[in-house]
């Protein structure tokens, strides 16, 4: 059978026509080769920035297993962001900063359901007025189940509080560095952070600084249930506390080291301590000191040696003699 040109087109050609002009849609389909995924919105992204760009409030963003070189910003958005069975997949779902600034940032006026949880936070570089692991800006953030480790700040090595009050809970805060004070987390500017369950090891305050494990200034944190060990500063090893009310209540403080004064807690004279029910502490430098509710063991001072003070030591209180006419 003869068939002339324009009598017939072939089937194939129709099918090719339709689809290169548009006529006919495929329906999208949803990747699951991208390791970001919003499971609210069941969207996926290829990093956890543009994820976080794309979220509304409430959502969960899951990151797969992976290493992610970003330094994410929560940009004011109360949503998750979580690895993807936290806490066991934290050692393998890393955010790593790149020594390029904060890792993680909170600075836009976020709440407790604002979320980062399951993640190893590292290698990140703070500035004068941010943390180099995160950094928390007028913010109440949750910090949850993280590894944070060899982040490095002028306040702040692995966490930095300025004017915010985040739930800092069942993270491992280790090899953190500061050179202003608070090697593994800084609480200033009218903070009131909770910080609780931590493992906060081996962390420094170089350049003579102080806190090695914490630095409280001008703050109100709640200080409880935590294993301080290993943090080295000038003051404070464990924790220094400036111009601030703290309550610090049942916590392990393991050989933490000060070159001057108090290896496991350095109090000031414009400071006070309390227990957990604000109960203030006696300010007693004599070994067993007087204070019970935390247990300590091996903190050193004044160049390695245990003597009054090493433990938990108070500046003394100003005094003024006006001598007799």
């Amino acid at each position: 059978m003869n068939y002339r040109m324009g009598s017939f087109i072939p089937f194939w050609f129709v099918v090719f026509f339709v689809l290169v002009n548009g006529c006919y849609s495929i329906p999208p389909t949803e990747s699951t080769s991208l390791p970001v995924t919003n499971s609210t919105q069941g969207i996926s992204f290829s990093t956890i920035q543009e994820a976080i760009d794309a979220a509304l409030p409430g959502d969960v963003i899951i990151v797969a297993p992976g290493t992610y070189h970003e330094n994410i910003d929560f940009k004011g958005k109360n949503i998750t962001v979580r690895s993807s069975n936290p806490p066991s997949s934290q050692a393998v779902t890393i955010i790593d900063g790149n020594h390029a600034g904060p890792v993680v940032s909170f600075r836009n006026g976020e709440g407790n359901t604002a979320v980062l949880e399951g993640f190893t936070i590292q290698n990140g570089k703070g500035t004068h007025t941010s943390g180099g692991g995160i950094t928390c800006i007028n913010s109440s953030p949750t910090i949850l189940s993280n590894v944070i480790i060899s982040n490095s700040a002028e306040k702040g090595g692995g966490i930095s509080c300025s004017a915010a009050s985040p739930q800092i809970r069942d993270n491992k805060i280790l090899l953190n560095s500061a050179t202003s004070g608070g090697g593994g987390i800084y609480c200033g500017e009218s903070s009131s952070p909770v910080i609780k369950r931590n493992t906060i090891t081996t962390n420094s305050a170089t350049h003579a600084s102080n806190g090695g494990g914490i630095f409280c200034s001008d703050s109100t944190p709640i200080i409880v249930s935590n294993d301080l060990s290993w943090n080295e500063a000038s003051n404070g090893g464990g924790i220094y506390c400036l111009s601030s009310t703290v309550a610090i209540a049942g916590n392990t403080f393991t050989k933490n080291q000060a070159t001057q004064k108090g290896g496991g807690i350095f109090v000031s004279k414009s400071s006070a301590v309390t227990d957990a029910k604000g109960n203030p502490w006696p300010r007693l430098n004599t070994p067993p000191n007087a204070e019970t509710r935390n247990s300590y063991s091996g903190n050193t001072h004044q160049g390695g040696f245990y003597s009054p003070g090493a433990d938990v030591y108070f500046e003394p209180e100003l005094t003024i003699t006006i001598p007799m006419r």
